[in-house]
């Protein structure tokens, strides 16, 4: 029998480049800390909304978002003024509260 169905665990799977990767494992073993703990607790940071865990999900969501709006301005299907993207840039990038204060501890 599958020990994860008896306990109630999930798995996840995600991609990352193997620079960030390896970087990422190293600075963990230094701290002896997982990437199990490591997003265990990310993901208990997200679901207590905590204030550092939602101004990353807002970085992240705007970061995401300027993506597809450079994307869908290279896109020949779609045109879209120079100044209605313009406007849009400037309404995500311009924000007071976007300051990256996510280092902080």
């Amino acid at each position: 029998m599958r020990h994860d169905l008896f306990f109630g665990r999930k798995s996840v799977h995600i991609k990352l480049s193997k620079e960030v990767h390896a970087a990422l494992r190293e600075k963990l073993f230094r701290h002896g800390v997982t990437m199990q703990d490591l997003f265990h607790e990310t993901a208990e940071m997200v679901l207590q909304e905590s204030p550092k865990s939602e101004k990353l999900l807002e970085k992240i969501s705007k970061k995401r978002l300027l993506a597809n709006l450079d994307k869908l301005s290279r896109n020949n299907h779609l045109k879209m003024s120079e100044y209605d993207s313009e406007t849009l840039y400037n309404l995500l990038e311009g924000s007071d509260d976007d300051k990256d204060d996510t280092a902080e501890t």
